[in-house]
């Protein structure tokens, strides 16, 4: 061999076989990294699924109990029992006391994201009926539907004293599935009945999306049931499986389904799915419901960007070794930073640190690659921020709720209203205005007003800023408001603050009041999210506080008439 020769073999070697070394190693290492940032993304997602299913369920169930505690609701039930055995459901006695009593259990059922809401009587007739389907006026313990997911909760509820919730089973009267939580209702020790209220699937199902799980990612439900697994909910490969798709338990002790199932929460690379197909999959347990929880994907596209940089990598080192001869001093002192600052972002990404980027001003391959990495990573980055703005979100109106559960008066209910606000938006001042049947809006609290300047007690219908968003149902912001704009008009009294918003307090097309805020600072796009979405339950919460003089003079003005 001749010197030139020997010259480009040991280039060759000098070169490639540092680079091929650290090459493998970086790919190794990035392999390694992606894998177990998928890993941790599944088993999050397993576990964010639970939580929302549990939190819906916990939600039913809590709103169900403080209903069942209302002095108010515990007369309604009585009196139906009484109109409805004396009379009968179709008697003008009980079609009057239906009509004046209906309006509020509607928003019992409406508000809690009820299907159907029942009064069931203590000897196990079914009083009262939102739907009023053929459930309605039958008798739990020996009708025709005595041995129902809603019979037998109602049954268990009045036997232990306690809350109980059944599975979902098919109920013939909806033609549908259907689970049931069930309250007994005491007054001073001595059993009234029982309250219920029907779920349905549709709603269940709706927590459940496949956000961040690409093409191939799939959620699965399901409970044991004899000596199979049965599947709860409709699967992305297979849109009838729920309460239809059975899994035989001899053929799935080793199907992540099993595990979560049996109490397991785990996470795995590398499974076999029900579809044989190899999945990375994460599993999770949900107490109070024994049911199982499993976040797959299709190993293919979980590990895709892990082929893709093996391609790259394949890429690169062919270039490279197409000018090592020329170039093998300067490739092997200038190649190993840039794999190195790849390496290192790869593995960053791969920990969930999306904010890194390769600041590399190099052409060719690596440039592609460079580019691609960073597209990857602001991508996972937009995502991150997007999923923590919908988290905020949902906290938000999670706490808004908490606050409005309670039976509050309405100066009560308008100082939680302005506290939350001005907690998560970071409002400095603030107030809330009730709209009376007039169109007339009453001040109902105020938050960090001045004492000097406080706000105007009511303005009549279209009077002033308050008055226009009361009567147009349109949100309003001010950027630098003047003092006396918003001394006379804006419903915060005297100051200067830096931005002035005016919402609308709507549900349905109606405007029960008005909230106005001020702030000193900037108001993010995520908060007028947030104080939109809030404002239709703030307007609820109104409404309801609103109505609860009517329907206690109602029930006086049946007593009279009893009497």
């Amino acid at each position: 061999m001749t010197f030139a020769g020997r010259l480009v073999a040991f280039f060759l070697a000098a070169a490639l076989g540092p680079l091929f070394l650290a090459g493998l190693v970086a790919l190794f290492s990035a392999s390694a990294g992606l894998g177990e940032g998928n890993d941790r993304l599944l088993l999050s997602q397993a576990e964010h699924r639970a939580g929302e299913i549990l939190h819906y369920v916990d939600d039913k169930k809590d709103l169900l109990l403080l209903v069942s505690q209302s002095p108010f609701l515990g007369e309604a039930l009585e009196r139906f029992s009484v109109a409805f055995g004396r009379y009968g459901p179709e008697s003008a006695e009980y079609g009057e006391l239906d009509g004046s009593l209906r309006p509020y259990l509607e928003n019992v059922r409406d508000n809690g994201g009820f299907y159907d809401f029942f009064l069931v009587s203590a000897a196990g007739d079914i009083v009262f009926s939102v739907a009023r389907e053929a459930d309605f006026g039958t008798n739990l313990d020996s009708g025709p539907y005595r041995d129902s997911s809603l019979a037998l909760a109602c049954r268990e509820a009045r036997t232990m004293m306690s809350t109980e919730l059944s599975d979902f089973r098919f109920y013939p009267p909806s033609d549908a599935y259907a689970a049931f939580f069930a309250v007994p209702v005491l007054r001073n020790g001595r059993l009234l009945g029982t309250v219920a209220g029907q779920l349905s699937t549709d709603e269940l199902f709706s927590l459940i999306d496949y956000n961040n799980l690409g093409h191939t990612g799939e959620v699965v439900l399901a409970r044991k049931e004899g000596d199979a697994l049965l599947v709860l909910n409709p699967l992305r490969h297979d849109k009838n499986a729920a309460f239809s798709r059975k899994i035989p338990l001899q053929d799935s002790t080793d199907l992540p389904i099993f595990k979560a199932v049996h109490g397991e929460t785990g996470v795995s690379g590398r499974q076999i799915d029900y579809r044989a197909k190899e999945v990375a999959a994460a599993w999770t347990y949900l107490p109070g419901l024994d049911w199982g929880l499993v976040v797959k994907i299709d190993l293919d596209e979980a590990y895709l960007t892990v082929r893709q940089l093996r391609i790259r990598f394949l890429l690169l080192g062919l270039a490279t070794a197409a000018v090592v001869v020329l170039m093998a001093v300067f490739l092997a002192r200038s190649f190993a930073g840039p794999v190195n600052a790849l390496t290192a972002t790869v593995l960053d990404l791969g920990r969930g640190e999306y904010g890194r980027r390769v600041v590399l001003k190099v052409g060719g391959e690596l440039g592609l690659l460079t580019s691609g990495i960073n597209r990857m990573a602001s991508s996972l980055q937009e995502n991150a921020e997007r999923n923590a703005r919908r988290e905020w979100l949902r906290t938000g109106q999670a706490e808004l709720d908490r606050r409005l559960r309670a039976d509050l008066g309405m100066g009560e209910l308008g100082g939680q209203v302005l506290s939350f606000l001005a907690e998560r938006l970071g409002a400095r001042v603030g107030a809330l205005y009730v709209m009376d049947r007039y169109g007339t809006l009453e001040l109902a609290a105020c938050f960090g007003c001045e004492k000097e300047y406080p706000p105007p007690p009511r303005f009549g219908p279209g009077e002033g800023l308050v008055g226009q968003v009361g009567r147009t149902g349109r949100s309003l912001v001010l950027p630098a408001p003047t003092g006396d704009l918003v001394r006379i008009s804006s419903g915060l009294g005297a100051g200067a603050p830096a931005l002035l918003v005016v919402e609308p307090l709507a549900y349905k097309d109606t405007v029960h009041g008005v909230v106005v805020l001020g702030f000193f600072g900037n108001f993010e796009d995520a908060g007028q999210e947030l104080l939109a979405q809030a404002a239709e339950s703030i307007a609820i919460a109104i409404g309801l506080a609103s109505s609860r003089g009517r329907p206690q003079r109602d029930l006086a003005a049946g007593r009279e008439k009893e009497q």
